[in-house]
């Protein structure tokens, strides 16, 4: 596929309700990564659940930043139903993915992790580190994954458990494959990997990246979310994240 430096991009969101964590997580990525905004879609989906705020503050959050947004307000809480909500609506060939409490700590060339996936048709996506890209005997080691190195990427070693939802950039060809088989019942995340036998197949004739070298340090923190929980007495319903229980509830806004 050729690069095509002036084509549209997607950014898929999932989001509850919390404007300040939103509003960070928005001007750190547009300041370091999506620089020419005007390039960029949102495709947001926010849970009605999280702080005290209208959920309608958090779409004025995201006009400061893009002019194209896409967005739903979901008055019951899903994880999984948003994935598929914002990854149905879209249109373009490449889609980053972001959740809404993410930030990147250094300013990155967009055009070269695109260049990456349109001379790679094998790379189902590749996805921005949020560790420091050990070395051990070779091999990069990120938590319990192994990868090849290879010049400005690393190659996943076990593809049936590294599809993640960490900020990456999907092939939307990807996503248009696996999404008649998600499940609204299990976290998204758990589905995308080869145990699952509805999407084993798919899973496993793609390849999964990470945008580094060995040794570089982590690109993105994505504590944010867990210090938002701890403040707000939130928590996830079970290890098999789906949905939220807490103190704290959207309100009726329609």
């Amino acid at each position: 596929m050729k690069l095509k430096t002036s084509s549209k991009i997607d950014i898929t969101m999932t989001a509850v309700i919390r404007p300040k964590i939103l509003n960070e997580t928005l001007k750190s990525f547009c300041k370091r990564v999506f620089c020419d905004l005007d390039r960029f879609r949102l495709i947001i989906n926010i849970d009605n659940v999280g702080e005290d705020s209208n959920p309608f503050n958090m779409i004025k959050i995201c006009h400061k930043f893009f002019k194209d947004v896409k967005w739903n307000i979901a008055v019951e809480p899903s994880f999984s139903k948003a994935v598929k909500w914002v990854w149905s609506q879209v249109e373009n060939d490449f889609v980053f993915h972001l959740e809404d409490d993410w930030i990147i700590f250094r300013k990155i060339e967009f055009n070269n992790i695109l260049r990456i996936m349109s001379k790679n048709s094998n790379i189902a996506s590749i996805k921005l580190c949020n560790k420091k890209l050990k070395v051990i005997n070779g091999v990069v080691v990120l938590g319990d994954l192994a990868y090849t190195p290879i010049n400005e990427f690393c190659i996943a070693i076990d593809k049936g458990r590294s599809m993640s939802l960490n900020p990456s950039l999907i092939r939307a060809s990807f996503i248009k494959e696996v999404l008649p088989f998600m499940s609204d019942n299990v976290n998204p995340e758990k589905q995308l990997r080869k145990r699952n036998p509805l999407l084993k197949k798919i899973i496993m004739k793609y390849d999964y990246a990470i945008y580094g070298n060995p040794g570089d340090g982590a690109l993105v923190y994505g504590k944010n979310g867990l210090n938002w929980r701890k403040n707000y007495g939130f928590s996830k319903v079970k290890k098999n994240f789906i949905t939220w229980e807490g103190n704290v509830y959207g309100k009726d806004f329609l």
